[in-house]
């Protein structure tokens, strides 16, 4: 019984490994979606204010003139927006915690499993148990890492769609 429970406490701690993997990565991809987002909604909302309290462009704020200001504002706000855009940090939060919610149901339906197994002293079951858990988890990191790069745009398909709007 101890090799077959010590079987299934690797495949636990493989899902485990996976599972904080996906926590971090969901954690990281959140906070970059959320923050740039902050950030191009401040830079338009000081972009909207200036522009309409600043009445000539030659005005200073500190040592800049009020139009430099305001592009520069612009750019911050449009790289903000392209930079979510292109690394797609708001789907890959999403797809990753969905990832880390289904790895921890399935080791806490394993652990539910390997109770009754070991109850009922069942060794071979225990054994299947960990072979299950672990191919399970190695069918879901595959799906969603597949599912992700798949929904990735190649660089040629970004250059080809910049060139045809371009050509509009």
């Amino acid at each position: 019984m101890e090799e077959a429970l010590a079987a299934y406490q690797v495949a636990v701690a493989y899902a485990t490994k996976q599972i904080i993997w996906y926590e971090s990565s969901a954690d990281m991809k959140h906070l970059l979606y959320r923050g740039v987002g902050l950030v191009a909604i401040c830079a338009s909302i000081l972009i909207t204010f200036l522009s309409a309290t600043m009445n000539r462009p030659d005005q200073k704020i500190g040592a800049f003139r009020t139009g430099y200001v305001i592009a520069a504002l612009a750019a911050i706000s449009a790289l903000s927006v392209a930079a979510a855009g292109f690394f797609e940090w708001g789907s890959a939060w999403e797809s990753h915690r969905i990832t880390q919610l289904r790895l921890e149901a399935l080791v806490e339906i394993s652990h539910i499993e390997s109770l009754k197994l070991t109850a009922a002293g069942d060794k071979q079951g225990i054994f299947t148990l960990a072979e299950r858990l672990a191919e399970e988890v190695r069918g879901i990191v595959e799906t969603e890492t597949t599912g992700y790069y798949d929904s990735q745009s190649t660089l040629s398909e970004i250059i080809t769609r910049l060139q045809k709007n371009s050509g509009d």
